[in-house]
């Protein structure tokens, strides 16, 4: 297994040290700026303004690929210090941390969506509830269609959760069999660019499934996985601080995540080139945006303002309780006002203050008492 440099502050590259530093921080800069980016992407995406088009700013499957990208380096990064430190992985700690974190909001907001269903005599989708109980959404939707209802996007959390459940122990094998890690994981993610071309041409696979199944989204994931395994190598530290140095490679990034999620609308596109290219730039996108989140420039300003850093710790709840909030909330401000943009803007400040009280008086809270409780 790849180890992390044992003094990077003695690099020729200042930078590198300082990335090494930010890694091995208690909360890494600018993370929640991207998460941030992401929730708001995918609220605008949702919020109903279809003459916006396939601008991809407003595309919010960008936001989720963001998600899941920081979703593998993140879990990934604190799986391999638990290895570094015990040559183990505790995997019920590591399981009763997931749930504590995640099962208690997605349960309450199930139930406020079923309760919001039965008060207004509209239908309730079971067969999609139980299926999003058990955390198998994505393959529900991608087998039936993908029928649009108060838990719709709700398949990326399924395919996160699967993610959870597996990966940990991928990893712990790996690590007992002494198998390089870094060139496993790449054999995995070219696995998964043969493997969407194939289901869409050879086997005529739908769009439903083939946008939410874990096996076509796992080099999302996984690129993220690679992400953390590659910054415990002085020398990847080095090319990151030598990335950022050059203050055009991060906008450079941007565009051309830009330009592909706009070429999105072409499923041919997105399924081949689109999806494999895409979590690289995010990928290579990531270490810089900690680098630059680090320093004292405008950027980090920006990234570390306090509305932006709390829109990011609260973008789980954001993006659960969005589908029931906006429309009902767009609508009651168009009708009153007449004016569809405030609708939206009305809607998303919603959205943004019942995910703070849920997490200041009720995720957190629970969070705790959980965590309390294993111990």
């Amino acid at each position: 297994m790849s180890q992390a440099p044992s003094n990077p502050i003695q690099t020729a590259e200042p930078q590198a040290a300082q990335l090494f530093k930010a890694l091995r921080g208690s909360r890494i800069p600018g993370l929640d700026f991207l998460r941030a980016i992401s929730v708001l992407l995918v609220l605008v995406d949702h919020s109903g303004m279809t003459w916006l088009g396939p601008i991809a700013l407003f595309n919010g499957g960008i936001g989720v690929e963001i998600f899941f990208v920081l979703s593998g380096f993140l879990i990934t990064w604190m799986l391999l210090h638990e290895l570094d430190k015990h040559q183990d992985i505790n995997l019920m700690d590591f399981y009763r941390r997931r749930a504590a974190r995640l099962l208690p909001a997605f349960y309450a907001y199930v139930l406020l969506g079923i309760t919001y269903l039965t008060l207004r005599h509209l239908p309730v989708p079971w067969e999609a509830v139980v299926a999003a109980c058990f955390y198998v959404l994505n393959y529900y939707q991608g087998l039936t269609g993908a029928a649009t209802h108060f838990l719709s996007p709700c398949w990326s959390l399924a395919v996160e959760e699967q993610f959870y459940l597996l990966w940990p122990f991928a990893l712990l094998a790996l690590f007992r069999h002494r198998i390089r890690m870094v060139p496993f994981m790449c054999t995995v993610i070219v696995a998964v660019w043969l493997c969407r071309p194939i289901l869409m041409w050879v086997f005529d696979v739908p769009d439903a499934y083939l946008y939410r199944a874990l096996e076509t989204r796992a080099d999302h994931l996984a690129v993220g996985c690679v992400l953390a395994m590659l910054l415990r190598q002085q020398f990847w530290l080095e090319v990151s601080a030598r990335l950022a140095r050059r203050k055009w490679v991060l906008p450079a990034l941007a565009v051309l995540l830009i330009t592909s999620a706009t070429l999105q609308q072409i499923q041919a596109y997105k399924y081949s080139l689109g999806y494999a290219l895409e979590p690289l730039l995010i990928g290579f996108m990531i270490p810089l945006v900690i680098l630059r989140s680090s320093d004292n420039n405008w950027f980090a300003r920006l990234a570390n303002f306090r509305t932006i850093v709390t829109i990011g710790q609260i973008s789980y709840g954001m993006y659960l309780v969005h589908p029931l909030l906006m429309y009902p909330i767009r609508m009651a401000v168009e009708r009153a006002t007449g004016l569809s943009v405030l609708g939206v803007g009305v809607s998303i400040v919603a959205v943004i203050v019942f995910a703070y009280v849920s997490f200041t008086w009720f995720e957190t809270p629970v969070r705790a008492r959980l965590r309390g409780k294993a111990h």
